[in-house]
């Protein structure tokens, strides 16, 4: 099974991998600003690489951070509308999808929930399990690669887990 994780954002995170706990294959894509005039665009940019990504890589499974909606009634409606563009690209490249919140993958992934610093922390366990992840999108989304194979990807998600117990 091929898992992907997600951090849909302006520069939005992507990580794909295998069960067994090898290293994830971790980028990002640097998106336009996402104005009216914009978004478009962006949209249909992001939908063409995140595809490409889960048809050439056969991901069949894509975890994608839920988009929070903090400060507003009506919501983000960038956050969510990159979130639905990933979303499209999964379903049509095949992938099942599973939505997760941030404290949710990082409680798994960081050991706590509402780390002081999130992006620094889970670069630092990026680093400690040797992952070659130098952007903080491209960490989130490599953590939650690693939720998604935690959670769904049975026995063999287990190899390698030595590090969960490392104190950074």
């Amino acid at each position: 099974m091929i898992f992907a994780g997600f951090d849909p954002a302006g520069r939005t995170g992507w990580a794909v991998g295998d069960c067994a706990g090898n290293e994830p294959l971790a980028g990002f894509w640097d998106l336009p600003e996402l104005n009216d005039r914009a978004r478009p665009r962006a949209l249909a940019s992001l939908y063409s690489a995140a595809i490409a990504v889960i048809r050439h890589h056969k991901v069949t499974l894509a975890a994608i951070e839920h988009p929070l909606h903090i400060g507003s009634a009506h919501g983000d409606e960038g956050l969510t509308m990159l979130s639905g563009a990933i979303q499209a690209a999964a379903v049509n490249g095949g992938a099942q999808i599973v939505m997760v919140y941030p404290a949710t993958w990082r409680k798994v992934f960081l050991g706590v929930a509402y780390p002081e610093e999130p992006k620094d922390e889970c670069l630092a366990r990026c680093r400690l399990h040797r992952w070659a992840i130098e952007d903080h999108n491209a960490g989130d989304a490599a953590g939650i690669w690693f939720w998604a194979r935690r959670k769904y990807g049975g026995r063999s998600a287990q190899i390698g887990e030595h590090l969960m117990g490392a104190v950074l």
